[in-house]
């Protein structure tokens, strides 16, 4: 095969010293541009996982704590109403931990949300500020015996399964779809990495 190369080399009508510099200079940009293409590549692809991480993994992990935080403070919350208003230290110290773990995950996830998810991060907000209230007016009145206590704490916990559950929900699946595009984007343009790929190829053919 090299005999047959060498060959059909000595039959180009180029002087030795032009061919040789006119081989190196052909893999030399095909290498510069298959390198070129290949770095924007990988840049592209750094700058798509990046994106997906921080406004579709982040957003979807602190959306999902928040979620998690609320169910758990409800829970405690309905825990207390049964127990007429009166709760024990350790009860109290985990509902006031859970809401403020959920206030701290919504703010993680408003630091990552786009500008569209601003409505569904200022609902979740307000309904967790709303939710504490009616939680509170519930303590008291069953504390002073009142059955109103439960009408209160009945209102808080069908506004988190019907409002701040579902919207938390709706945001979480939000960042994975992004999850998901950035995914199906990673690799970049079939056609630049089909030109990366011939021109490498290229290259070593004519380096052989």
């Amino acid at each position: 095969l090299l005999d047959r190369v060498e060959r059909a080399a000595w039959q180009v009508p180029l002087p030795t010293r032009r061919l040789y510099l006119t081989l190196a200079i052909v893999a030399a940009a095909a290498l510069a541009v298959s390198g070129l293409i290949a770095g924007w590549v990988v840049n592209r692809n750094a700058d798509t996982i990046d994106d997906a991480r921080e406004q579709g993994l982040e957003l979807a992990t602190a959306v999902t704590e928040y979620r998690t935080h609320l169910a758990s403070a409800d829970a405690t919350a309905a825990a207390t109403l049964i127990a007429g208003g009166l709760e024990s230290t350790e009860s109290r110290a985990r509902y006031d931990e859970d809401l403020l773990q959920a206030s701290a995950a919504l703010t993680r996830a408003g630091l990552v949300a786009r500008p569209e998810d601003g409505d569904s991060i200022e609902d979740l907000s307000e309904g967790l500020v709303e939710y504490a209230g009616l939680v509170e007016s519930s303590r008291a009145y069953s504390r002073l015996g009142y059955p109103v206590g439960a009408a209160y704490l009945n209102v808080a916990r069908d506004m988190v399964n019907d409002e701040l559950v579902p919207t938390a929900d709706q945001l979480r699946r939000e960042g994975e779809r992004r999850m998901a595009r950035a995914a199906n984007t990673v690799g970049g343009p079939l056609s630049l990495s089909l030109v990366a790929v011939v021109l490498l190829v290229a290259a070593v053919i004519v380096l052989v």
